[in-house]
């Protein structure tokens, strides 16, 4: 017989960033502790609103399975005295389990043959076993910043008001964190309602009467539906933004849109400010005219079942909330434009970036130093290197303007934007606007050639910078953000088309730091290529594709280019021949270094074959290269293998003369030499190579 299981905690007001976190955590934990109590089940449905969590445990048996088990006595020469009767120890613990010599057996363990008993431990209700393993899962969560409270013996995300505790129609008691649980929970907090679930099966339907909807996506289908309908009557577009929609519908139990507006001479102001004000400080949309212009008509989100009663009071206070802001950010607009740019370098002088890392202005005079590094090595045109090194310079002006210091989200677009406004080159301006991107692992690049060079150079002096003095990323944290900048310093060098050398530009990043009294290379190394293999793994190749192309990580445009020529190679039969041939040659050279070999040394017919092969193919594969056109150079190699076969059959490399087989091994060495600029190939794993 089955039932369902509610577990529902009342809280007070939820952080949006840790809702899903819980709710993934809470379902992880209930399936384990499930299974390893040998409870069946269906399915956990979790729930959530801005002030509650809620899981249901479908189909949950009312009784654990039996299980039979295998106890260990006494060993065998305790047991049992020299005529075989039983000692007084197995007469012990034949008693303590309640069984009977004669069900007593021997069995050889590691250490020697021991007494055994076999014995059936009964299931106990699932009540009873919930009893015990709810509390432990609720103390198991983990919370960016749990709050205690009361007697501070338990930690959770918000204090926590009351907790629902179900199986079908029986309440299943148990305490944590002081309080007890029962069958009654509460209705909206507007309503100031208790709620009494008689049975899990009403649970959703007793909470929609009381104002709660309780399912995530029938309230953003709620909120969508009813933005589309306020576009129609009101003639506006409201502009599409999945991540403020997803917020409004985790944070909320009864959300209703409304549409409210602000002082058209706000318009003025650049639109990316009204849209920091509107969505980061008020969880509101913009909105835009047929004709794809912003109108000073915004949608916001009220939580109340009383939004026809009350919803002119609730306009009228956003309204008032957002003209102040925007009078606020008007006035710093205003201000910020007064004075250029350039003139506000100065002050970055007095601003630290980082402790024993020097200023804001001396990060700027780093940065520009690696971009006339980078532009010297990819042989930038000098105008494009001066429009690069002015974005440089008054890349960071902004973070000293009233405007960022009040929005700091805004920083880098402002100074695009006030870059813009004072005359500057458009080019520049949109340099520093998208220099911080990409932002995120999913943000966009920057769009021109100006903001990618400026990007990479800033993002390198901040990693390489941090590692210089130990802040390096570490488990799951990444406080410094130097995981998304590496991510998008690879991101914009391959999909870029970027010929860069990421080693040289780490290197030279380094000499520019005098305090970095440290090599960091290795660990930075290491740092990168990890980044690069996630990276890569989340584009769809294959792990061994990716460890084969990582040789060249230095080079990241062409990793990228050679795991999809690996990729469309990989299954076919002519490209085992090539790793073969590869393996062949890497397997007996591991431990020789040495690439320097005389032809003259040459004895047999097969050696002379096989240089005169790998000249042709050489000129080929190196051709292909410079092309960056890595499936020709993969087709190219391939030709090689009859050759190598032929070699290997025919001559000995391993011979006695130390001057021949040390030649031999150099000529193999160097043909392995020039499989490595297709990657490291031995990381390739196929059916035929496993058998080598």
């Amino acid at each position: 017989m089955t039932f369902d299981y509610l577990l529902e905690i009342g809280l007070e007001e939820l952080p949006y960033e840790e809702i899903e976190s819980v709710e993934t955590q809470a379902k992880t934990l209930f399936c384990e502790k499930l299974r390893e109590n040998r409870i069946d089940f269906e399915e956990v449905k979790t729930y959530s609103t801005g002030r509650r969590f809620a899981f249901i445990v479908h189909g949950i048996s009312t009784q654990q399975k039996d299980v039979e088990v295998e106890k260990r006595g006494p060993s065998k020469n305790i047991a049992y005295d020299s005529n075989g009767n039983p000692t007084k120890a197995l007469i012990g613990f034949a008693k303590a389990n309640g069984i009977e010599i004669s069900d007593i057996f021997i069995k050889q363990v590691n250490n020697g043959e021991y007494c055994f008993v076999k014995k059936v431990i009964r299931g106990r209700k699932t009540t009873e076993v919930l009893k015990e393993i709810v509390p432990d899962i609720l103390s198991r969560l983990k919370f960016r910043r749990p709050m205690r409270w009361g007697n501070g013996v338990n930690g959770f995300i918000r204090p926590i008001h009351w907790i629902v505790s179900l199986l079908g129609d029986e309440v299943v008691n148990f305490e944590f964190a002081s309080i007890v649980s029962s069958n009654r929970s509460e209705g909206h907090r507007l309503l100031n309602k208790k709620v009494t679930i008689d049975d899990v099966s009403k649970y959703s339907e007793l909470l929609r009467d009381s104002n709660v909807i309780i399912s995530y996506e029938d309230r953003r289908d709620r909120i969508s539906s009813m933005i589309r309908e306020l576009e129609e009557e009101d003639d506006i577009r409201c502009e599409e933004d999945e991540e403020l929609l997803d917020e409004l519908a985790r944070i909320t139990e009864y959300p209703t849109p409304f549409v409210a507006h602000f002082d058209a001479d706000f318009l003025t102001l650049p639109p990316e400010v009204l849209k920091v004000v509107l969505k980061e400080q008020q969880r509101c949309f913009v909105t835009y005219s047929r004709r794809d212009s912003l109108t000073n008509a915004f949608i916001g989100v009220m939580d109340t079942p009383f939004h026809s009663r009350i919803k002119n009071t609730i306009i009228k206070g956003y309204e008032r909330v957002v003209r102040a802001r925007l009078d606020d950010a008007k006035f710093y607009y205003e201000q910020d434009i007064k004075l250029p740019l350039e003139d506000r370098n100065e002050e970055l002088k007095g601003m630290i970036f980082q402790a024993n890392l020097g200023t804001l202005y001396d990060k700027v005079e780093r940065v520009r130093h690696l971009i006339t590094y980078l532009c010297k090595e990819l042989n930038i045109p000098e105008d494009v290197h001066r429009r690069i090194d002015r974005a440089a310079l008054l890349s960071k002006a902004d973070l000293v303007t009233q405007m960022v210091y009040e929005f700091p989200t805004l920083q880098g677009i402002m100074g695009g934007i006030y870059a813009r406004g004072q005359g500057e080159d458009e080019r520049v301006a949109d340099a520093i606007k998208e220099h911080y991107k990409p932002n995120s692992f999913d943000d966009t690049l920057p769009s021109t050639i100006e903001g990618k060079i400026l990007s990479i150079c800033d993002k390198v002096d901040t990693v390489v910078s941090h590692f210089c003095i130990g802040n390096v990323s570490t488990g799951s944290s990444d406080p410094y953000g130097l995981r998304k900048r590496v991510n998008g310093v690879l991101r914009m060098i391959s999909d870029g088309n970027l010929a860069i050398d990421l080693k040289g530009l780490l290197e030279r990043a380094q000499d520019l730091l005098p305090n970095c009294k440290k090599d960091v290379s290795n660990s930075l190394t290491e740092f990168i290529k990890t980044r690069f293999e996630v990276l890569l793994r989340e584009r769809g190749f294959a792990y061994d594709v990716v460890n084969s192309a990582l040789y060249h990580w230095r080079y990241p445009l062409h990793v990228v280019k050679i795991a999809h020529a690996i990729t469309s190679f990989k299954e076919s039969d002519e490209f085992e021949d090539l790793v073969i041939g590869y393996t062949r040659a890497a397997n007996i050279t591991k431990e020789h270094e040495n690439t320097d070999f005389n032809v003259d040394l040459f004895i047999e017919k097969e050696e002379r074959e096989l240089y005169d092969a790998v000249r042709d193919v050489e000129k080929a594969v190196k051709g292909s290269v410079e092309r960056r056109d890595y499936t020709s150079a993969i087709g190219s190699l391939m030709t090689l293998r009859p050759y190598i076969d032929r070699y290997f059959d025919e001559v000995l490399v391993m011979c006695e003369d130390d001057r021949i087989r040390n030649n031999r091994l150099s000529f193999l060495r160097y043909i392995v030499e020039l499989f490595h600029t297709v990657g490291d190939l031995s990381k390739i794993v196929t059916e035929k190579v496993k058998k080598i």
